[in-house]
């Protein structure tokens, strides 16, 4: 078991998944994040390439009208001009084996939506999990692995990651830091996130302080 601080204001967030935990998260997020004097420039990206489903209106934060569209195009739009705050909607799955490079994946739909994005998403961010599944939340984990060797800014303040999962009786949060690898660049390269998928079977692991299979890395708290 580690402890660390968390002492950094962050302006950037991003909430990957949509359903029943990120769509009751968003208008929290997005109040606290405009009313907070200390956060100057906010910044919300919505990731989820689902749909809006007629069983979903039971328990998600949806409506009738909302069926057939993007979970993340309605969530955006919807709060973001109540709020009065910038959040991108990406309605997409993001595949750790399709695209590798989770910020990059993350810069590219930025510059397509507008150029300017690019830029002010540019820090290091707090990442919601609402997803569904431990394959998603491994595969955008080592997505993040991949991007600290891939760019300086995640290198230098990796981001920060609520995990969030519920069955019918009961939930659990997580918050961790992302640096489940050494500070030492050279021993972070492909094979080791490659082998960081096959080896987590949970997230209990993380919270142990070591990845599991034959890397053995120890956790470093965030600084």
């Amino acid at each position: 078991m580690f402890h660390t601080r968390f002492n950094r204001i962050v302006s950037n967030v991003i909430i990957v998944g949509c359903g029943g935990t990120g769509s009751r998260l968003i208008p929290m997020v997005a109040q606290f994040m405009k009313s907070c004097p200390a956060i100057l420039d906010p910044f919300i990206t919505m990731i989820d390439g689902d749909t809006v489903e007629m069983k979903n209106l039971a328990r998600q934060n949806f409506i009738k009208p909302d069926i057939g569209r993007h979970k993340s195009e309605v969530l955006a739009e919807r709060y973001g001009a109540a709020i009065e705050i910038p959040i991108v909607s990406i309605p997409e799955y993001y595949q750790y084996s399709k695209y590798k490079d989770f910020r990059g994946w993350l810069q590219n739909h930025y510059s397509k939506l507008d150029p300017n994005l690019a830029n002010r998403s540019v820090g290091s961010p707090i990442v919601f999990f609402a997803v569904d599944s431990m394959q998603a939340r491994m595969e955008i984990l080592a997505g993040i692995m991949y991007s600290r060797f891939r760019n300086h800014t995640w290198a230098s303040v990796m981001p920060i990651i609520v995990d969030a999962g519920n069955e019918n009786t009961f939930g659990q949060v997580s918050v961790y830091h992302a640096a489940v690898v050494p500070d030492d660049s050279q021993y972070l390269n492909h094979r080791h996130v490659e082998e960081f998928i096959r080896s987590f079977n949970s997230l209990s692991t993380i919270k142990k302080g070591y990845v599991g299979g034959d890397l053995n890395f120890p956790l470093r708290p965030a600084p």
